[in-house]
């Protein structure tokens, strides 16, 4: 291994982890929310992207807006868990990417370490205030990454067969 490319494989070694890291602590972090902080932090989310689906969202009376808000929370809340463990699960892959594992092989320990971080997040809830253990978001999560896993690992063999091409 030469010492440029042993250097852009510790740097990428170090984003990738970190960003992986990163990740799980942002997911750690809005499931120590208590529920109500949760539900208000959703519903944030929702009155800022209303507006693109209501374009008359803002002109609506208060009650309307609350509504509408509370009628998307589930929705919203479910995307959000799919997203995050969507992002975990790409980010995996890369990581163990970065340690030259075989593709398959990142894959399979890429879901398998996002889907025991589902299952321990589940976990953490039950013990938050107003907060649950519910398996329908571990299965939410375990699609998300799972997606999210297999992106990368195309995108992975994609760059591969292009550097081939071109290299």
């Amino acid at each position: 291994m030469s010492g440029k490319s042993g250097g852009k494989t510790v740097f990428c070694r170090i984003v990738f982890c970190s960003a992986a890291f990163l990740c799980m602590l942002g997911i750690f972090i809005f499931s120590a929310q208590s529920s109500d902080v949760s539900w208000e932090v959703s519903g944030s989310f929702i009155e800022l992207i209303a507006p693109f689906f209501y374009p008359d969202f803002g002109e609506l009376d208060i009650c309307s807006r609350s509504f509408i808000v509370d009628s998307l929370q589930s929705v919203v809340r479910t995307c959000a868990h799919g997203f995050s463990y969507f992002m975990l699960g790409f980010l995996s892959v890369l990581c163990l990417n970065a340690f030259n594992m075989c593709i398959t092989k990142s894959l399979a320990i890429s879901v398998v370490i996002c889907i025991l971080y589902a299952f321990t997040d589940e976990l953490h809830q039950y013990f938050v205030p107003g907060r649950s253990m519910q398996t329908i978001d571990i299965l939410v999560d375990s699609c998300g990454a799972v997606l999210g896993s297999a992106l990368a690992c195309v995108s992975l063999l994609i760059l591969r067969r292009k550097n081939k091409k071109n290299g």
